[in-house]
């Protein structure tokens, strides 16, 4: 829900009505404070997310909106959208990664699973929709690849945040307050769910095998419980990698706000919010090039990509040590220009807004 929190939060601001509909339980705590208005028709009753009142509250209430955007896939609400809107309301269909075909190589039994709900409902609900939405055209092109007979009509609108709010250098303050440690030293940070889909052992193999690197690595995020974490730091112990685990808050802007750049090694990455973060506040991005919006952030010379295999984030870390500090200024002074032109949400919403506009005057 973070995207439609988000989006729906810029759309809102341009004049646009809107109503969340949801198939959660009305006393999920997201929805207590939720800015936008929701119905809530949960909880669902089975892991399909069906929910017996949601297809009658379309049938009741959709020809009262200009459009409707299903988000997500492989999901009850796609199909009742589909049932319920095809030749009467124009739908649209943001996928937000889930047609990426890493999804198939790395869960072949999930794969097989999904064609039966392909040929029957997925395939036809997205080519009879208005148009499918990508944050990215890395996003749109993998979905190309993913799936037979995929033939709807495509759109790149992109996603994003808002520049934080607060002052920087109180920011700054805090995370070293809360991390003393780290204070005055140079270190790139990993910010993010503490997993084997975001690269993070192939990350600190490539950075522990390393003993003359200038910066230290900071790792936080939620995870650090784990199995796959712990043997981590078991197996590469090592004085300047650091795990302070999650980060909210003006702490997690600091964080964003001293590190010299983000490091995101994801194996499948959709989006990657946290990367228009770290770039809205002037850090550049290390990324693989399985971050969809890589492409966004190499043409504007905000950061560095490599493959994401070991060799690949190797690469990363030793590119960005052999660098003048004059190239790094230039990167960090692109960074910003960058999330602006690409990743402010209240671009992608007026961008979407315009394209609805169009479709709904054609």
């Amino acid at each position: 829900m973070e995207a439609v929190h988000r989006l729906g939060q810029a759309l809102q601001s341009l004049g646009v009505d809107q109503q969340v509909l949801t198939v959660d339980d009305p006393s999920a705590d997201y929805l207590q404070d939720f800015p936008l208005p929701v119905e809530a028709l949960g909880p669902a009753s089975n892991f399909y997310g069906h929910s017996r009142a949601y297809q009658p509250w379309l049938q009741a209430h959709a020809s009262e909106f200009d459009a409707v955007i299903a988000h997500g896939l492989w999901q009850y609400p796609t199909l009742s959208v589909w049932q319920t809107c095809a030749g009467r309301v124009p739908y649209y269909v943001f996928p937000h990664g889930m047609l990426d075909p890493w999804f198939n190589r790395r869960y072949p039994l999930k794969f097989l699973k999904k064609l039966p709900y392909w040929w029957m409902i997925e395939r036809p609900a997205l080519n009879a929709a208005k148009g499918i939405l990508y944050t990215a055209e890395a996003e749109r092109d993998l979905a190309r690849r993913a799936f037979p007979r995929y033939r709807p009509r495509e759109i790149v609108c992109g996603l994003g945040t808002s520049a934080p709010a607060g002052q920087p250098p109180a920011q700054v303050e805090a995370f070293e307050a809360a991390f003393p440690a780290l204070k005055g030293r140079r270190f790139l940070l990993f910010l993010g769910r503490l997993c084997e889909k975001k690269g993070v052992d192939l990350l600190v193999q490539a950075y522990a095998q390393k003993d003359a690197l200038p910066f230290d690595l900071v790792l936080a995020g939620p995870g650090g419980d784990t199995l796959f974490v712990q043997a981590l730091q078991a197996r590469y112990a090592h004085p300047r990698l650091h795990w302070p685990g999650p980060v909210t808050g003006d702490v997690k802007w600091g964080a964003l706000r001293a590190a010299e750049a983000l490091v995101l090694p994801s194996h499948q990455e959709n989006f990657g919010l946290v990367v228009a973060e770290a770039l809205a506040v002037g850090t550049p991005a290390l990324l693989t090039r399985q971050v969809n919006i890589w492409r966004e952030v190499t043409v504007a010379q905000a950061g560095l990509t490599e493959a994401d295999t070991l060799a690949g984030i190797t690469a990363l870390l030793d590119t960005w040590a052999a660098l003048e500090p004059n190239q790094r200024d230039t990167m960090r002074a692109a960074a910003q220009p960058c999330f602006e032109q690409h990743f402010r949400i209240e671009t992608t919403a007026e961008r979407l807004r315009l394209q609805l506009q169009r479709d709904l005057t054609d």
